[in-house]
């Protein structure tokens, strides 16, 4: 059982917005630094907050925050994987792989920006064919 949180670039924009209020302090004062914190910590809370397992049978994506859900797909519903990479993601690592399942026109899982986007494919595709 492999456990994979999404990689910390999947919420550089809200890092960035964050620090780039949290220099407003100089003209907004100390809410804009209470402000651009508490998107920082908020966001790195939803990251963590996001589990994928790959188990021997499915894969499973936790959500635990506020609320929580729980996804399962089997791998023998799994129709297809696809991997994308954005240029940042490349940079580091990181990608997001998207499954689809019979019956359905939309990704029904998506495993967003996670670390070894192609090794963890490989260990699906794997799965699937047993």
């Amino acid at each position: 059982m492999e456990k994979l949180k999404p990689h910390r670039i999947a919420y550089i924009g809200y890092y960035i917005g964050g620090l780039i209020i949290m220099l407003g302090t100089i003209y907004i004062g100390a809410l804009a630094l209470v402000l651009g914190a508490l998107i920082i910590i908020g966001a790195e809370a939803i990251r963590k907050g996001n589990t994928f397992v790959l188990t021997e049978k499915g894969i499973r994506h936790d959500f635990r925050f506020v609320v929580t859900a729980s996804i399962f797909v089997p791998y023998g519903k799994i129709q297809d994987v696809s991997i994308t990479q954005n240029i940042l993601e490349r940079i580091v690592g990181a990608g997001t792989i998207h499954i689809n399942t019979a019956g359905g026109d939309t990704h029904e899982l998506i495993l967003r920006s996670i670390p070894s986007p192609h090794k963890a494919g490989a260990h699906i595709k794997k799965k699937m064919q047993r």
